[in-house]
């Protein structure tokens, strides 16, 4: 029996595949169908972009309050 070869990937397609999967709403069964990936990759390759994305800081006061509300209290 011979042995698969790999699919590479390249650096846009690896992208194109979780955005459809978050922004167009397709289940990760039928992109992995779709794209011959088993889902620990996917999660992999999702958890790999979501670590190298810069966090989010929320700017809102009130928003601010609700993550620290001993600040806003002490505050007063």
């Amino acid at each position: 029996m011979k042995k698969q070869e790999r699919r590479q990937f390249t650096p846009e397609q690896k992208p194109k595949i979780l955005r459809e999967h978050h922004l167009d709403k397709v289940p990760v069964s039928d992109l992995c169908e779709k794209y011959k990936l088993r889902p620990s990759v996917f999660y992999d390759r999702q958890r790999a972009l979501f670590e190298r994305a810069s966090p989010v800081r929320p700017t809102c006061e009130s928003h601010q309050a609700t993550l620290n509300p001993t600040a806003s209290s002490s505050a007063a």
